[in-house]
């Protein structure tokens, strides 16, 4: 009976545990940025084709490993280039500003040039799993200059 008890109590206690570590990280994907990961050249090959692949004859296709809090940056300076009208916002609330993700953009000209379509994709550098993933396309202005 004496032994019973014991491990019931430590089972508790690894319970209660385990609560406290979930309990401290307020992100399902906690901080990152000081590990290292293969380039986003090296890990494109992997993704699934049906998940993404690159336009074929594309104005653009971005590829790269930055963090999270970057993403809309690293669009707008690419939306900017091109003259694409854009506002993406890609914020979550569980996943750390300070994640590594792997960023995948590529974009095409259409309808006499006044368009461009994109594509993106958004994955994490340590699990892999894909964060975002969309379409879209929005107005090109080649007259504009920089």
């Amino acid at each position: 009976m004496k032994k019973i008890i014991i491990f019931i109590f430590l089972l508790t206690l690894t319970f209660i545990n385990a609560n406290n570590i979930a309990a401290n990280s307020p992100y399902l994907y906690d901080a990152n940025k000081n590990k290292d990961f293969e380039s986003a050249d090296k890990y494109f090959p992997k993704i699934d084709k049906k998940q993404y692949a690159e336009y074929p004859n594309s104005t653009l296709n971005y590829k790269g490993m930055i963090l999270y809090k970057d993403i809309g940056k690293s669009l707008q300076k690419e939306a900017k280039r091109f003259h694409i009208i854009t506002n993406d916002d890609h914020s979550n609330p569980n996943i750390s500003p300070e994640r590594q993700v792997y960023l995948f953009y590529s974009a095409r000209l259409m309808e006499n040039n006044n368009r461009m379509e994109y594509r993106f994709i958004i994955i994490d550098a340590e699990t892999e799993d894909i964060i975002a993933e969309g379409s879209g396309d929005g107005l090109y202005s080649p007259n504009k200059k920089d």
